[in-house]
């Protein structure tokens, strides 16, 4: 039983070793056995940490599960003959392919969830596909006739936020904030709607984002589309000639926003 064991780390080491050529293909985790997979996963673990960072140091996510988690990493090391440190395990995971030359180590660190499941997808998916029934069709303000302005980053495709001005007859003004109404599709309880809470935020790094909720509802439907009608939730300020707040409206409504820029509103300002 030994020599086997003995064999299986030295093939494992082998396959590892081969991964540091030029062109070569990652290791594939999958075609391990679970005793290696999770050996993996607690690299992880300790490869998101300085090597001279206390372990319990207060505000982090420590707790049991994650100490032996980085008693399991140390141990792993060693078994591949190699240091038993934070700057070995990242060595390591970038070496085999599982992460990236510049991971995102604080992500790692905080267990923030990257990917959605498939289950979360395949709710997704549906949701584009057949939406629900408009549960505020019947107060839904159509105010597509009203120019309402999203002004962004060019590449920017998760759209949010639109901001209109209304001028009314008594010669005051309303100003009108509109924001996506993603109560319009997603429903309390539903996968989506649970894997939004437990994101709380769509997170954006300079590197990219990590969005809140699938993009194919992100982007579309939950997004405020260029010259098309999105459900929104519209907030309406009235300003008087000296810009002091007036009343204050609050309704789900029907906008279509024009889509600029902010060198584009620089520009005209």
């Amino acid at each position: 039983a030994a020599e086997a064991e003995e064999a299986a780390l030295a093939a494992l080491r082998a396959r590892i070793d081969a991964c540091a050529a030029d062109g070569a293909a990652p290791l594939d985790l999958e075609a391990e056995d679970a005793e290696t997979r999770r050996g993996f996963q607690a690299l992880a673990r300790l490869g998101c940490r300085g090597d001279d960072e206390r372990s319990n140091r207060r505000g982090d996510d420590d707790d049991a599960a994650d100490e032996a988690a980085l008693a399991a990493a140390k141990e792993f090391l060693k078994t591949l003959g190699r240091k038993a440190t934070g700057e070995s395990a990242r060595a390591l995971l970038v070496q085999v392919g599982v992460w990236d030359k510049h991971e995102d180590l604080q992500l790692i660190r905080h267990r923030v969830p990257i990917a959605f499941s498939d289950e979360v997808e395949a709710a997704a998916a549906a949701l584009a596909d057949s939406p629900p029934p408009d549960a505020d069709a019947a107060r839904r303000v159509d105010m597509t006739a009203q120019r309402a302005y999203a002004i962004d980053a060019p590449e920017t495709t998760e759209v949010d936020d639109a901001l209109g001005v209304e001028f009314l007859a008594d010669g005051g003004t309303r100003v009108w904030v509109h924001v996506a109404d993603a109560t319009r599709y997603v429903v309390p309880g539903s996968a989506v709607d649970l894997e939004a809470r437990r994101r709380q935020s769509t997170i954006y790094l300079p590197t990219g984002m990590v969005p809140m909720v699938p993009l194919r509802l992100a982007e579309d439907i939950l997004s405020l589309r260029d010259g098309t009608p999105s459900c929104a939730l519209s907030f309406g300020a009235t300003l008087d000639a000296d810009g002091a707040l007036g009343d204050v409206q609050i309704r789900p409504t029907l906008v279509e926003v024009e889509r600029l820029t902010y060198a584009g509103v620089d520009e005209i300002l």
